[in-house]
Formats: structure tokens, sequence, C-alpha cells
């Protein structure tokens, strides 16, 4: 399913500048104006991310206790400010993020790639995907084993080997990425569904190498996302808004 948020603004110039930024990711969006709108769409989804527009807005702040009191009280949550609301504040709000207006491209995509990382943490610790390639497997002492790589997630990675090597077996692996990141890791033989079909639990790694699986993982979840058909409610124009 497609992550969904839900842009709380009346402000064209933050549709214009968000509305880009999420389709790109494949984040399927609302767009609500007033407190009914709002209190319309939180009763009706669960939104992943809910973007609020604090100083653009009457009474804006008070959508944060809205978002605290419905299903989606667990969502990634941005403040967006213009200067009356403070960075301090907006955090004692509830906001996981806070961006000042005017949105800036660059600052929209380093925060948004940084909360894609949150909300996509439990798909990504649950998602495997296919990676075909070869790994180098230590077990042993100096034993050494070329393997054939099938597929991957956050926290192992499945392998067809040319021989048995038993469940609970020490590893040490290597292989690499598409995109010349090369993931070194230590870990246990975890799983075998055949003599020769393994699952290697990735147990430890450097952080970097952790940081270049974690944001391949990401990447390959973000390319899914975009597959998902894109729904939005643009904002209409020259209306007075009162929340």
């Amino acid at each position: 399913m497609a992550l969904q948020a839900l842009l709380v603004t009346a402000d064209p110039d933050i549709y214009g500048a968000l509305s880009p930024a999420l389709q790109e990711l494949g984040i399927l969006f609302r767009t609500a104006e007033t407190g009914p709108q709002v209190d319309f769409f939180l009763q009706g989804a669960i939104f992943d991310a809910i973007f609020i527009d604090c100083d653009g807005l009457t009474n804006g702040a008070r959508f944060f206790r809205d978002v605290r009191l419905s299903s989606s009280k667990n969502c990634t949550t941005f403040a967006l400010t213009n200067g009356k609301t403070s960075m301090k504040d907006s955090f004692l709000l509830g906001a996981n993020y806070v961006l000042e207006k005017p949105l800036t491209s660059e600052r929209l995509r380093e925060t948004l790639r940084s909360a894609m990382n949150v909300m996509l943490r439990e798909r990504r610790r649950h998602s495997r995907h296919p990676l075909n390639g070869t790994a180098v497997i230590w077990y042993e002492g100096n034993k050494k084993v070329i393997a054939q790589t099938v597929n991957i997630s956050e926290g192992g990675v499945a392998v067809e080997l040319p021989h048995k090597i038993e469940v609970g077996v020490p590893v040490r692996i290597e292989f690499d990425l598409p995109g010349e990141r090369h993931i070194d890791a230590k870990g246990e033989i975890a799983w075998a569904d055949s003599a020769t079909h393994v699952g290697v639990k990735l147990l430890f790694m450097s952080a970097g190498v952790r940081h270049d699986l974690d944001n391949w993982l990401v990447d390959r979840l973000i390319e899914s996302e975009r597959k998902q058909p894109q729904f939005y409610t643009p904002p209409q124009q020259g209306r007075a808004h009162n929340a």
C-alpha cells in the first residue's frame, strides 16, 4: 500500500512546492483547508504523514491536537511556519519536522528523504527485494564459498550455496548491491528451506555499510511507491479560509 499524506493548507505556494516532491516519492496525498475538511479526512483514513500550515491558517496549530486524537496519531507530522510559530513551539505541539516558508526544493528534499526513512521503517524491515549477484561467504575459520544471492531485506540475505552449511553456523559475507555499494557483514545461517537455499542473518556491519544498505532499501521502496496511482485535491485559490 502506498504512503498517504494530508496537506493542511490553503496556500497555493505550499501546494506547488509539496505536490511534485510528494509525487516524486510516490506518496499519495489529499489537501484540506478547514476544520471540517480535516476532520472528514482524519475520520476516513490513516495517514502516514500530515503537513500542517501552522501560521497560514487561523488557529492552524490546533490541528496537531486533532491529529493526536485520531487514528493517524502515530503519523509523521510536519509544521510549516513563517516565523510566528518558533521551532521550539512546533516541536512542543508535536511536530516531528519543521519546514520554514518559503519552502526551498533542497531543504524539502532533504527533510522528506529523512522522513521517508522513518515512515518506511517497518516496511523496510520486512520487505524483500530481488538481488541477482554473487556473494563470498567465510565460515568455520578459513573455509570459503561462492554463493548466488537471491533476495535481501534489512535483516538478511537469501542465497543459493553449492553445498550445505548448517543452520546456526557463524559466517562473514561480502557482496555488492547495484549502484556500487559494497556490503561486508558478520552473521549466521538463520534458516534453510533446502540443502542449499539458506538465509544469512546480518548481525553486524559498520555504521557506513548499514547506512548504505538502509538507503538502498529505501530507494527500492520509493520505486515501488512511485508505481502506485496518485490522487490529490488542490487547494482553491482566491478564497478566505477560517479553520
